[in-house]
């Protein structure tokens, strides 16, 4: 997939206010558009993917640390001798969630496969990118009601619910508040901004 050109007046102003040449302006878009957009593409609800992968995640971590206190308790230990996390040091995400299109399930839409580390979901690529963000969120649902952090028995319908609330929330927040976000002067504008805020 060969990348879009930029606008001459843009690829200028591009070169001049940030001091490289109109040809580099040149890889840099076609990095963006030819390896990086066409992974983006394919995060389908990531952010929705990367909340749930923190509240499981959170979940796991209280589940280790009562175990862990109740073996203490067992073995009369002294709390001190157990590892402790460092103040301040960010802890990294051990539950991770797979997007894959590589092995369809058999019902065509998408399944859900739960391991220690994380799950995979699973999605026939041929699907309707709507109906795609959909298959997700019902996903995910499953998730998050295996791990207890959603109420409900795991039935197909309560896993519709948060579908619904997921969709309509991603819909809502593009309506009502990403217009607030968005440059209306566009390519120049958004040049403006970053020397403005990054110099």
């Amino acid at each position: 997939m060969a990348a879009t050109a930029f606008d001459p007046q843009v690829r200028e102003k591009l070169a001049k206010t940030f001091g490289v040449t109109e040809e580099e302006c040149d890889v840099y878009n076609g990095i963006y558009e030819t390896n990086i957009l066409p992974r983006i593409r394919k995060k389908y609800m990531a952010h929705m993917v990367a909340s749930v992968e923190e509240m499981i995640d959170e979940k796991v971590r209280e589940k280790e640390a009562f175990l862990a206190e109740a073996r203490n308790k067992d073995n009369n230990k002294n709390q001190e001798n157990q590892p402790k996390q460092e103040a301040g040091k960010p802890k990294v995400r051990r539950y991770s969630i797979v997007l894959s299109d590589k092995k369809p399930p058999k019902n065509g839409k998408a399944a859900v496969w739960s391991l220690d580390q994380g799950a995979i979901i699973t999605y026939e690529p041929k699907n309707d990118q709507r109906d795609l963000r959909i298959f997700i969120s019902h996903e995910l649902g499953h998730l998050l009601i295996e791990y207890g952090i959603l109420p409900g028995k795991n039935t197909e319908d309560e896993v519709n619910l948060l579908a619904f609330c997921a969709i309509n929330g991603k819909n809502e927040f593009y309506r009502k508040d990403a217009p607030d976000i968005v440059y209306k002067g566009r390519e120049l504008e958004i040049i403006e901004r970053i020397e403005t805020v990054c110099r």
